[in-house]
Formats: C-alpha cells, sequence, structure tokens
C-alpha cells in the first residue's frame, strides 16, 4: 500500500507589506500566496520579520510587490549566540 504523499502546491512570494499598530509599532512582512488548481489561492501566508501579537489591529500601510523576492533573499538562515567567532584560513 505505501505512504500517500500529499500533492504539492506551488507558493509564490506576493508582496513585502508593512504593518502598523494603533500606537504605531510597525512590523514589516512577506505574504506567500499558495496556489491550487486553475491558478485559484488555496492559502495565503504572512512571514512577520518581528514579532505580532495576537490580538492587536494591524493596519496596512505599505505594500511593495516589486521587491519581495530580494527581501526574502536577505533572510538569514543562521543563528549565532553571544560571543560566536567565525574564523577563515589564512590564504598565502
Amino acid at each position: 500500500m505505501g505512504i500517500q504523499v500529499p500533492k504539492a502546491t506551488p507558493c509564490f512570494l506576493d508582496s513585502y507589506v508593512t504593518l502598523m499598530t494603533q500606537n504605531t509599532d510597525t512590523v514589516e512582512a512577506l505574504l506567500i500566496v499558495e496556489v491550487y488548481e486553475h491558478d485559484s489561492i488555496e492559502n495565503s501566508y504572512v512571514m512577520p520579520f518581528s514579532p505580532m501579537v495576537e490580538g492587536i489591529e494591524y493596519t496596512l500601510v505599505g505594500i511593495d510587490r516589486e521587491n519581495a523576492e530580494e527581501r526574502f533573499a536577505k533572510i538569514t538562515c543562521l543563528s549565532f549566540v553571544r560571543g560566536t567567532r567565525i574564523t577563515c584560513p589564512r590564504v598565502h
């Protein structure tokens, strides 16, 4: 019988947005859209670059559809604790 693996659906970086709370705190985020059959939207996701608080109302104050991929590329995938030292071998 085997394991049934669900069919993957494509995801696209839709836009880079700026959201603001009532006390003027801002959150930048990427909007990611999952597309289903016939190019209909299956799901949409928000990937914030700083914490968002549940129960707080956010207002869209900026949207950039041209640079979402560039902003996504700037995400660091590694984290280091304080005091971590990175060294490279000397090239002679």
